[in-house]
């Protein structure tokens, strides 16, 4: 199957799982542009992950994993309702539900190691033989672009209220 081939298969299962929203948010590769136009064309459109380094990181590959931890750890006063009635009290920001479907992404997260750098700087390692989806853990980058790149809506409050000249009249 040709590169056109397989994109346009991908976009069309990506539309298909929207869950209703219509529009779910897509970071991608920010190196990746070409790969972007693809699927931009077969209507998928993927914003470029945000490429922004914290502070006290060596690169950003270890950034966005330390972002991807921070979303699964506990957060205190953070509680969950599930639909099931079963309340979570101080979860995590961010859930990756087992199901079936997503054994081989839990998978990937859990598989992910460090390895001690000669400086005594910590780096995440990605050994690609143990991804258990055969490729280059794809499922954790994609994770990695969220967890730098989302950003929760806020809605706007204290809209001025430009009609009070009026009453003033």
């Amino acid at each position: 199957m040709n590169n056109s081939a397989n994109t346009k298969g991908h976009a069309e299962v990506i539309l298909a799982e929207d869950y209703g929203f219509s529009f779910v948010p897509k970071w991608g590769d920010p190196s990746g542009k070409q790969w972007m136009e693809d699927f931009r064309i077969h209507g998928v459109n993927i914003e470029p992950a945000n490429k922004h380094v914290g502070q006290g990181f060596t690169g950003w590959v270890e950034y966005c994993v330390e972002k991807v931890n921070e979303r699964l750890k506990p957060t205190i006063g953070h509680t969950v309702r599930l639909p099931n009635g079963v309340t979570i009290n101080n979860a995590p920001r961010l859930f990756v539900i087992k199901n079936g479907r997503t054994d081989k992404f839990i998978s990937q997260i859990e598989m992910l190691s460090w390895r001690e750098t000669a400086t005594g700087d910590f780096t995440p390692i990605f050994e690609d033989s143990g991804d258990p989806t055969g490729g280059h853990y794809d499922l954790m980058a994609a994770l990695r672009y969220f967890a730098v790149s989302y950003r929760k809506e806020t809605p706007l409050t204290d809209i001025p209220d430009d009609t009070k000249w009026v009453e003033n009249l």
